[in-house]
């Protein structure tokens, strides 16, 4: 439902774009051409993820989401390089296309490869009930947080200029990659803490999510440092008007470096039954931080944009942090655990 959902919806994006072509720029076009072909695949390798994920192949489920950002910035370096000219938009565009499609051709090896044996001989069981009171939760918490991370994307178009938007867009996803570590280390931690943790071992718990953290922050800071210091150049091959972006995308790495610190955060709230208590936060972050472009990106430009993306990224690891802490009695941070820690016994009901 979801794939076909995907191309239904491509397929009337593309159709708005064909009737409102002469409206718009050539390159603008082409974007949203390449967008409309680019919705499907990107579905695609979801549903893969979700299908590796479903059957217990943690690492193989991770595949999506560090091959895809890392070919596509390997692409985005490579052929400038090659051809010997800056990439337009439409280009970016289309190298995208290229990495999610070898990306979604190698998630199906893998699928035929790693599920296949195991589908065929697993009993077919449906429960929609519990599929949805589960569900429903963890997207409503994947929703806002897309919605928080392009907080500073959106908002440049309208306050700012089309331009501005471009430039922040690539510097922002240009620092993402320093979540590719983060991420592959949280999904792989979720399975832990919730044995952990239902088990009723908060100390094992504690300096498990801890450990993370420490791994996640060692990984991110390691990034940034890089970034610090080529980050000009590697701008630079996506065009000359991209290096006035070098302080924003070190803004925007600065607050993502600062918040991996908290690790997995997010899969200690979620797997501990604070869904909602997380959809809280998010949503109150969002709207302050919408509040806060209104006034901060008119004023300071793409700057402000990357002020209030990192702002964002770490008001809702320190807020999950602190709810983590009074929910739970644990710090999920990026520091080892004391010797002795006085122990924090977990209900009965909840552990349970």
């Amino acid at each position: 439902f979801s794939f076909v959902a995907s191309i239904l919806i491509a397929l009337g994006l593309a159709g708005v774009t064909l009737l409102l072509q002469d409206k718009m720029s050539e390159g603008a076009a082409r974007c949203l051409l390449s967008a409309c072909l680019l919705l499907p695949v990107v579905a695609g390798i979801q549903l893969r993820e979700a299908n590796l994920l479903g059957f217990g192949r943690i690492m193989a489920g991770q595949t999506g989401g560090v091959l895809l950002p890392l070919l596509l910035i390997s692409l985005i370096v490579a052929v400038p390089l090659v051809t010997g000219q800056a990439l337009s938009s439409a280009a970016v565009m289309l190298l995208n296309l290229c990495g999610a499609t070898i990306t979604l051709g190698v998630l199906f090896v893998l699928s035929r490869h790693v599920v296949g044996p195991a589908s065929a001989s697993a009993p077919s069981e449906v429960r929609v009930s519990e599929w949805l009171h589960v569900a429903s939760p963890l997207l409503l918490v994947q929703l806002l947080s897309l919605v928080l991370n392009q907080l500073g994307t959106v908002m440049c178009g309208p306050l700012i200029s089309l331009e501005a938007a471009g430039i922040y867009g690539a510097v922002a996803r240009m620092a993402s990659v320093l979540l590719l570590g983060v991420q592959a280390i949280n999904m792989i931690a979720a399975p832990t803490i919730s044995s952990l943790y239902h088990s009723g071992r908060t100390l094992e718990l504690e300096r498990y999510v801890r450990r993370c953290a420490l791994a996640s922050f060692g990984f991110a800071a390691s990034f940034a440092l890089v970034m610090l210091i080529g980050g000009r150049a590697v701008l630079a091959l996506l065009g000359d008007e991209f290096v006035s972006g070098y302080v924003p995308m070190v803004v925007t790495l600065g607050g993502l470096a600062l918040a991996s610190a908290a690790g997995p955060v997010i899969q200690l709230v979620l797997m501990t039954g604070r869904q909602w208590d997380c959809i809280k936060v998010f949503a109150a972050v969002t709207a302050l931080g919408l509040l806060l472009g209104l006034f901060i990106i008119p004023a300071y430009g793409v700057i402000g944009a990357a002020i209030v993306a990192a702002l964002g990224r770490l008001g809702s690891a320190l807020a999950l942090v602190l709810l983590a802490r009074r929910r739970h009695g644990l710090w999920c941070i990026a520091a080892p655990l004391a010797a002795s820690p006085q122990p924090f016994t977990i209900p009965p009901r909840a552990a349970a």
